[in-house]
């Protein structure tokens, strides 16, 4: 029977138990590629023993392999892997009210920033000795989320006096910090299906550390690819003529051709 591979699967990553097995995982999600490519160095030597000098020796230095992984499923723990990013959970605050006061010379058209997002329960007011509230939708827009305040009218129930101040509660939020830990092993799996033949394959990589995303598309017309590209190593808890040796195994049916 002839076949072709063209593979499809869920693939995952886990952290390794202290004897060097796969531990608790969890799915990247729609994983458009996940390649291993291999690059061995060596070393020729060409002889010098005729006028061909042809090559004589080649020796194998190391045995290399390199492992990419594209996705497009966005959420935070895979937005955290593209850009090596330490997740912090903030809490609402429903009791407490911030108090900001923004630099002068603010003119109509352009952006006061609260210093936090999620922002709920604002009041914005001026520097007049009985402070003057400027009015939602009439002097100001505001977006909650980014915490941005865009100046509309500033005559409207003015005059005002600057600098203005903003008082606000924040609500819950997840915020990411770019490039804030370094790179973490992990075991990269695939349980896959040759889509040709309809047969199974499952891959595992044992030691796995993966470079941040070439780039990050915060704006474009398309889904964006989180592609990172990292390297695999050699698993020492494991002998090289054990089943499925120290770098990658690759599982068949037993019925495979």
């Amino acid at each position: 029977m002839t076949q072709g591979f063209s593979g499809v699967g869920l693939v995952s990553s886990h952290t390794r138990t202290s004897t060097g097995g796969k531990g608790i995982g969890d799915f990247w999600g729609n994983t458009s590629k996940l390649d291993i490519a291999f690059n061995p160095s060596a070393v020729e030597r060409n002889s010098s023993m005729d006028t061909a000098r042809s090559p004589l020796r080649r020796m194998t230095q190391t045995t290399q392999a390199q492992i990419t992984l594209v996705t497009d499923e966005f959420n935070k723990k895979n937005f955290a892997r593209s850009v090596r990013g330490r997740v912090d959970e903030v809490l609402a605050d429903t009791s407490t009210t911030i108090s900001t006061t923004f630099e002068t010379g603010a003119v109509v058209g352009q952006i006061l920033a609260l210093p936090n997002l999620n922002v709920n329960t604002v009041v914005v007011t001026d520097s007049t000795g009985s402070p003057k509230t400027l009015t939602p939708d009439v002097n100001y827009t505001l977006d909650s989320f980014s915490g941005h305040i865009t100046l509309l009218d500033l005559t409207t129930g003015g005059p005002f006096v600057q600098p203005f101040k903003g008082a606000h509660k924040k609500g819950a939020v997840t915020v990411i910090a770019g490039l804030a830990v370094p790179d973490t092993e992990m075991w990269i799996a695939m349980a896959g299906t040759n889509a040709d033949d309809g047969q199974r394959g499952v891959l595992d990589t044992y030691r796995v550390r993966l470079d941040p995303a070439k780039v990050f598309n915060f704006l474009n017309n398309d889904y964006t690819d989180m592609e990172m590209a990292g390297s695999v190593l050699v698993d020492t808890t494991k002998t090289a003529n054990a089943v499925g040796g120290q770098l990658f195994r690759f599982g068949l049916p037993s019925t495979h051709e």
